[in-house]
């Protein structure tokens, strides 16, 4: 007979003891194993020292080899003291004990065997690579005889494993990404090869939705059915205007409105379906049945409230895979991410009460809660990737007219052609351009006790100056209207609870740069809303970092004064500037209008005399938000 310790497994001849039969030679004074005669002397000869004290078995993750892409190492160790000792068998019967350095010890009886059909019972196995979801089931278990030791630390957090990814976009996508964005596509191609969810809360103006589009185009490629974006209503147009742009081979519908699909067949045929929050809480019972690829919650910010109607909703959409898209992923307490976290991955922080219970809303609680959400929350800063941005970022918002407002607006268009036929002037035009900035401007919908439930336009302008806020920056805003600048700065300001002022033709001149002091020097958030004729030239405002034109206008030049307050030198942040404008209204006319003369020197107002003056109203008059064939 003879006892040997061979790669940390003792031998009898030409079997391997378990733990039990050591035990009982070892300490019971059993001579014999399976019919093998053997001594306690054999056994001590190998030099170790036997204890007869048991140890829990501990399911150790870790990142190995720095392989992320690959998943979680997952083994199975004992702890003896400060000792440690990798499990040595796992098929068949464990053998149940471990050698850390010259000690043998035994586990508890079962709990190795308990610890890997837990394992096994999700899809797993030890010694080896788990998927992420494997990785987060495993760090739920509970057993009586095993702990989880977690030592992956920030390894997964989100943005370390994206640096890691190899990077490739999917043939069809037509633009051009920086490395920031490349980084990102990989990152959400990893997680929905995982079957996870993601939250994408890269801040304002690094081009979120362009990712989206390169992460639906790889969805198609691996599953054809059809992907379904949720936006507010306002962007719908804009979202469209992203899939055409960046993927024309994509099929994309917009499902809104009285003539939308009223049976899941009509949202047949297509790659992509994009519709808006309300219409998607309207017709769950259409879209809950099918089994979409990807869901993304455009401004996800709008499922915050896990007591609200529309959070329940959504969450009742069949998905493979889901996108939470916001720039502000906590607004007001933790309960906001345990919200988004239980659309992305249904359950992954337990019901809300339990959360609520274990993650109080405090510092501490989301220094408690960073490392569990880091793996699934993309976030990366303008002052961190800026090095791979222009210093400026023009971002078109396209808008939508809501039915109500654009049968107002329709009603405005009809009077003018019926005045003054389809040559009407720039004069008659301006009644369509005040109630784009707001029906209130054209003594219409007065009514409406809320100006937010009127106006798209100031919704969205709202939407982004929420962001604003919470990243405690300021922000200029032009608009041509008084009685509108006025309107604007008091809903941002009251509802914001930030400092602002307003900038225009009633300000005398000797008072407007103490005006330009106030809001420099102003801590944290703040606005400045301005008429672009009285404060676009002449005024440094270089403590904004956002521009927002709200009305638009005839004149590139102007606007590009305007602009230049925050984008000239002396600033040392991206300057982020939205062009907000309603589809087939003047104001598409006056986008498109802009986009052609942008790189003309040209400073008169365009379309004061000759034939590009009469196209351009002449178009103006037979675009209609209500009669698209006109």
């Amino acid at each position: 007979m003879s006892v040997v310790l061979r790669d940390g497994v003792l031998w009898v001849k030409n079997f391997a003891p378990n733990a039990d039969e050591i035990y009982s030679v070892v300490f019971d004074g059993a001579t014999s194993i399976r019919g093998v005669v053997v001594s306690r002397g054999s056994f001590e000869s190998t030099g170790l020292r036997f204890l007869s004290h048991t140890v829990v078995p501990v399911i150790s993750l870790s990142v190995a080899d720095r392989r992320y892409g690959e998943g979680v190492y997952c083994r199975i160790l004992g702890v003896n003291g400060q000792e440690e000792g990798e499990c040595n068998c796992f098929e068949g019967n464990p053998l149940g004990y471990i050698i850390a350095g010259k000690e043998w010890v035994s586990f508890a009886p079962g709990a190795v065997e308990e610890a890997v059909s837990l394992i096994r019972g999700l899809g797993g196995d030890v010694p080896r690579n788990l998927t992420l979801r494997q990785y987060f089931s495993v760090l739920r278990l509970t057993g009586s005889s095993f702990q989880i030791r977690d030592e992956t630390d920030d390894q997964l957090s989100a943005p370390v494993v994206a640096e890691t990814l190899a990077r490739s976009i999917s043939p069809g996508f037509t633009g051009k990404l920086y490395a920031y964005q490349e980084r990102g596509v990989a990152w959400l191609g990893f997680m929905y090869r995982q079957r996870l969810g993601a939250i994408l809360a890269d801040e304002m103006g690094l081009g979120k939705s362009v990712q989206i589009v390169c992460l639906i185009l790889e969805a198609k490629r691996q599953l054809l059915s059809a992907s379904l974006v949720i936006a507010p209503a306002t962007l719908l147009e804009n979202w469209r205007r992203e899939f055409e742009k960046f993927s024309p081979e994509l099929r994309v519908l917009i499902h809104r409105g009285g003539r939308r699909a009223g049976l899941a067949s009509g949202l047949t045929g297509f790659d992509v379906v994009i519709t808006s929050f309300d219409t998607a809480v309207s017709d769950v019972s259409l879209l809950s049945p099918l089994e979409w690829n990807v869901v993304v919650v455009d401004e996800a910010q709008g499922i915050k409230n896990p007591d609200a109607r529309r959070t329940s909703c959504l969450k009742r959409i069949r998905r493979t895979f889901s996108v939470a898209v916001t720039g502000t992923p906590v607004e007001n307490s933790l309960r906001d991410l345990w919200s988004l976290m239980d659309f992305v991955v249904p359950s992954f922080l337990g019901s809300l009460s339990e959360f609520e219970r274990d993650h109080p809303d405090s510092r501490e609680g989301a220094v408690l809660l960073e490392p569990r959400v880091s793996p699934l929350i993309l976030r990366r800063r303008v002052a961190v990737v800026a090095t791979d941005l222009p210093d400026r970022i023009d971002i078109p918002v396209a808008l939508e007219m809501d039915s109500r407002g654009a049968a107002a607006y329709e009603a405005i268009r009809e009077s003018i052609v019926q005045q003054y036929g389809r040559l009407a002037n720039l004069v008659a035009i301006t009644s369509l351009r005040q109630f784009c900035s707001h029906p209130w401007a054209a003594d219409i919908l007065r009514e409406v006790s809320d100006p937010l439930d009127c106006s798209p336009k100031l919704q969205r302008t709202f939407e982004i100056m929420e962001e604003v806020v919470a990243c405690r920056q300021k922000a200029l805003i032009f608009c041509a209207y008084s009685e509108i600048i006025d309107l604007v700065l008091s809903v941002l300001t009251s509802r914001l609870k930030i400092s602002g002022w307003t900038l225009d033709g009633r300000v005398a001149v000797s008072e407007r740069q103490k005006i330009v002091d106030r809001f420099s020097e102003t801590k944290g958030a703040a606005v400045l809303v301005m008429n672009p004729r009285a404060a676009g030239v002449g005024l440094n405002i270089t403590a904004a970092t956002h521009v927002i034109h709200y009305t638009p206008e005839w004149n590139p030049a102007l606007e590009d004064q305007a602009s230049a307050r925050a984008h000239r030198r002396g600033q040392t942040q991206v300057v982020r500037v939205f062009r907000l404008f309603y589809i087939n209204t003047v104001e598409a006319v006056m986008n498109d209008r802009m986009a052609s003369k942008r790189g003309l020197s040209d400073t008169a107002v365009v379309g004061t005399a000759g034939e590009v003056e009469v196209n351009d109203l002449i178009r103006s008059l037979s675009i209609s938000p209500v009669r698209k064939d006109l």
